[in-house]
């Protein structure tokens, strides 16, 4: 409703109920129209419910008219025929239909106070002279309900707010120009226990942050009078002023707000008498408040910011520094370290802390603390270079931020998508109707579909008018196919229920066909995609011109098949039949000739294809083998705030082109992924003292060489063969390399 209707001036909904209002019948009647033409489009009307040019209706639950919203006569009725409660939960159950109505009420609060006694803890049930006039007094109120005010932006708006020893009081007015008021929204609430303990200008302040957060819907974006009857607050409210903590963060809580505190004398304030009793039961105010303040500190323990004493201790004990500092302090005499020997005259000291001109040299051991400072918040690594480059400095510092933040794994599990891969084009068949693909278009506006079988080789077409698109009724228009071209060896279809079914499977099998699927949310199927495209844009001329869309595609598959295609160069119908179909147009037949000269302009128009698209696509080989650990894309969000990865962590178990089957390291269960669709996850990086290990313990490095299966160029060197073929400086360059390693 929110995609059909969002651009509908006058017209409101809430889940299958709709509302169309105007000022004139003219706007009426014109947003009407514009509204019915959008459900005529989707077929979700239902005229039997509709009702035209109404001055009254009801709308979940309300009575909605000229003069503003009261309740509907079937919820007053509702209240009216009430009979006398017998005990305590049929007097709860009184009160939550009457709080239905309760913002009809002003001084409802206040009314049902002898019925509120009936249902406390320990309170026997009697029913007396104060319970029935309570009883009789609020039936009366709600059959004679004043009606609430429609809300207008350009009206002045103010909440008047009141709080008594155990309850708060909220009321939403506007005036207009000529200093009319009415009201909007009525409202209360019960304190709870620990509420009630706060002083009284506390419990004045708590009422203007409740009703300002309970009527934000009206508030949000707007200026706006906040009117309390205590002088106090004026004062407490000001944006110089020193209140007490609660008071304080309950002020932080308004400054999304834009309000002006107003002082009223007592009896002016009409919220005054919601303030006396609530019925709702009491709930905690500041109980998310609280929980935000512990989020707070917490996340503020886990990196603490460093201090000036701590980069001098880290400072003293990093060999590296200290070199530095003593060749410094002996006016450059001693050995300066290769990484700092480039920028000496920009090194200084400051007590033990190395200096580059005015940034911090952050010693060995701080460094992996100062990154995770930086990444707070997590920026991007051109935002967290800029912000370290300000202060900080040690050598390699930029490719250490790039490894940090392509570690982070929330930063991988909300990166962009990889690059897709190279295009992989299909090997000709050998012969007609060895390799064909199916697929389904639809539906159509009458409710059929359209069965798409095209030949691979020939791109001959066959399209097939299905009402019901079962595996059944697909396996029996497929038999009708086949009578006619006979069994193909392959069929290539995507992963609907008709071709994935195990009905569908075994008329494969019985046939001797070999199924091939693509891979899930990945249109790996182009051949028929493409004619899905060429027939769609045939068959909304015809819905458009007014024409039968059925003879209209027929004779576009005439021309189509006696025309020569794009890609091979000769008309479908000629390389399916070994002949010209003959159409309206005259033509010459010829004899069967042969194909070497197509198969050669296939193959060089699909590389060209293929080139094109990957360059601009930008298309790179993925890297993911057997054996990594990824992450699989989000085919559907939810919401704007999920990531673009979900954060279950899969493992490559199979790999064909760009096929992938991962299995769910938390289920087990597996699946199939374009390569496109995962994101490898960042392996832990080598100790350098594992490194150092394996380097100096000869048993590991005869493991390594027994493990590297080096190409036959490189093993004829490694053990000496000849004879070896000539190569260039680089690959010699490369070898020399291998052969160190």
């Amino acid at each position: 409703m929110d995609e059909i209707l969002m651009d509908c001036d006058g017209a409101y909904w809430y889940l299958d109920d709709v509302g169309v209002d105007g000022k004139t019948v003219d706007e009426h009647d014109e947003r009407l129209n514009k509204v019915l033409t959008k459900f005529k489009e989707r077929g979700v009307l239902n005229w039997e419910k509709c009702r035209i040019r109404v001055t009254e209706f009801d709308f979940l639950g309300y009575k909605i008219n000229a003069d503003g919203i009261k309740p509907s006569n079937e919820k007053q009725n509702a209240v009216i025929s009430f009979r006398r409660p017998n005990n305590e939960s049929e007097v709860r159950s009184f009160l939550g239909l009457a709080n239905y109505m309760g913002k009809f009420i002003p001084n409802l609060a206040a009314m049902d106070a002898p019925l509120r006694k009936l249902t406390q803890k320990g309170v026997q049930f009697h029913w007396n002279e104060p319970e029935e006039a309570a009883f009789l007094a609020i039936k009366d109120s709600i059959a004679n309900a004043r009606s609430l005010g429609f809300y207008k932006m350009e009206e002045e708006t103010s909440v008047l707010a009141d709080a008594s020893p155990f309850a708060l009081g909220a009321v939403l007015i506007q005036t207009n120009e000529e200093g009319l008021s009415r009201v909007i929204s009525f409202s209360s609430k019960s304190l709870t226990d620990t509420e009630k303990r706060y002083c009284q200008t506390e419990k004045e302040a708590l009422a203007l942050v409740w009703s300002v957060e309970k009527f934000q819907v009206y508030l949000i974006g707007r200026k706006f009078n906040l009117l309390t009857d205590c002088k106090a607050l004026t004062y407490l409210f000001a944006p110089t002023s020193r209140p007490c903590a609660r008071i304080e963060r309950w002020v932080l809580r308004l400054q999304s707000f834009q309000y002006r505190i107003v002082h009223i004398s007592g009896q002016s304030n009409i919220a005054d008498v919601l303030s006396r009793l609530s019925t709702l039961l009491p709930q905690p105010f500041d109980e998310s408040e609280e929980l935000m303040v512990r989020e707070i500190v917490s996340s503020s323990a886990a990196t603490m910011a460093l201090k000036w004493q701590e980069i001098e201790r880290a400072s003293r004990d990093d060999p590296e520094i200290q070199q530095v500092i003593e060749a410094l302090d002996s006016g450059g005499e001693g050995d300066i370290p290769l990484p700092f020997k480039m920028i000496s005259t920009e090194l200084c000291r400051l007590d033990d802390v190395l200096l580059r001109v005015d940034r911090i040299v952050i010693p060995q051991s701080l460094r992996q603390r100062v990154l995770q400072i930086a990444h707070e918040g997590h920026p991007g690594i051109r935002i967290m270079k800029s912000h370290l480059r300000t202060n900080s400095w040690w050598p390699k510092m930029d490719q250490d931020v790039e490894r940090y933040v392509k570690a982070c794994r929330g930063c991988v599990l909300v990166s962009a998508p990889n690059q897709p891969e190279p295009m992989i084009r299909k090997t000709l068949p050998s012969r007609p109707w060895e390799q064909i693909a199916i697929d389904f278009l639809g539906p159509l506006p009458d409710g059929e579909n359209l069965l798409v079988c095209i030949d691979y080789y020939s791109r001959f077409m066959e399209v097939i008018e299905m009402n019901f698109i079962t595996s059944a009724s697909t396996i029996k228009e497929l038999l009708i196919i086949f009578s006619r071209y006979g069994v193909p060896e392959s069929i290539r279809a995507d992963n609907g229920p008709q071709f994935s079914s195990d009905e569908f499977q075994a008329f494969c099998d019985e046939y001797g066909i070999h199924l091939e699927t693509t891979i899930p949310y990945k249109q790996t199927n182009g051949e028929v995609e493409r004619q899905n495209r060429s027939i769609l844009k045939r068959l909304r001329i015809a819905q458009e011109l007014g024409k039968d869309w059925r003879k209209d595609l027929r004779q576009y598959l005439l021309v189509y098949h006696s025309s020569n295609h794009s890609t091979t160069g000769k008309a479908p119908a000629e390389l399916m039949f070994g002949r010209k179909m003959r159409t309206k147009l005259p033509s010459v037949p010829i004899n069967i000739y042969d194909d070497e000269e197509m198969r050669e302009k296939d193959k060089i128009e699909k590389e060209k294809g293929r080139v094109y698209a990957d360059k601009r696509r930008k298309a790179e080989p993925s890297t993911i083998e057997v054996g990594d650990k990824v992450v699989a894309k989000r085919i559907r969000k939810n919401h704007k705030l999920q990531s673009n990865f979900s954060p279950e962590e899969f493992s490559v178990i199979g790999k064909h082109g760009t096929d992938v089957t991962i299995r769910s390291s938390l289920t087990g269960k597996e699946f199939r992924r374009s390569a496109a669709h995962l994101k490898q996850l960042p392996t832990p990086p080598i100790q350098e003292s594992q490194l150092n290990k394996d380097a100096i313990d000869p048993s590991c490095q005869q493991d390594s060489l027994e493990m590297v299966d080096p190409k036959p160029e490189q093993s004829r060197i490694l053990h000496h063969e000849d004879p070896v073929p000539k190569r260039t400086r680089m690959e010699s360059t490369r070898l020399r390399e291998f052969v160190t390693y």
